[in-house]
């Protein structure tokens, strides 16, 4: 081989070499580390977030409004009874019930779900639960109200609500618990 065509090859060799070393440079968005990260994309308007951390704003159509009406209802301290249903890890079904007592507050008046507490009591009224809860009510036609505790998410539907009197169906998402309530309303 010539000294020239040997000088050329180790040119083009340096050359990979040193561009194979910027890209092992290059930052996880395709640019060079110095270079400014692209904007982030903003959600899109129609994207309200998660429902039970987000204030989810009631709206001016006849099931936003409506569901408005179930979020308002729902606010205060709600007692009575609790009736459980449930199957355990060998798929025993188990039974139970207890004096329940739910507290419930919206994020503000105009949103449609909140925070909460379920505190339920033994027969001898023994505290045997203490838990918080975030909570929506669906836009859906029926307006299902969605509980989500620490380690179980529940939806009540179907379910009787007025002023002073709350009673339905609370089931758990994965199928394997099942709860009858009837409550009133304390404050």
């Amino acid at each position: 081989m010539r000294p020239a065509n040997v000088l050329t090859l180790i040119s083009l060799v340096l050359a990979l070499a040193l561009v194979g070393c910027e890209r092992e440079h290059v930052n996880a968005y395709g640019t060079d580390p110095g270079e400014e990260e692209p904007p982030k994309e903003e959600q899109p308007a129609e994207d309200p977030g998660d429902p039970y951390e987000d204030p989810q704003e009631g709206g001016d159509n006849e099931q936003t409004l409506a569901a408005l009406v179930v979020a308002e209802r729902l606010t205060g301290s709600w007692r009575g009874q609790l009736d459980v249903e449930y199957f355990d890890q060998e798929q025993r079904k188990h039974t139970d019930s207890f004096v329940c007592e739910l507290e419930m507050a919206q994020y503000r008046h105009s949103t449609l779900n909140g925070t909460g507490w379920e505190t339920d009591y033994d027969g001898a009224g023994k505290k045997v639960l203490r838990e918080p809860f975030t909570w929506y009510v669906d836009t859906l036609a029926e307006h299902p109200i969605h509980l989500k505790f620490k380690y179980r998410e529940m939806v009540i539907a179907p379910y009787e609500l007025d002023g002073s009197h709350f009673a339905g169906t609370m089931k758990n998402v994965d199928g394997l618990e099942t709860d009858q309530f009837s409550l009133s309303r304390v404050k």
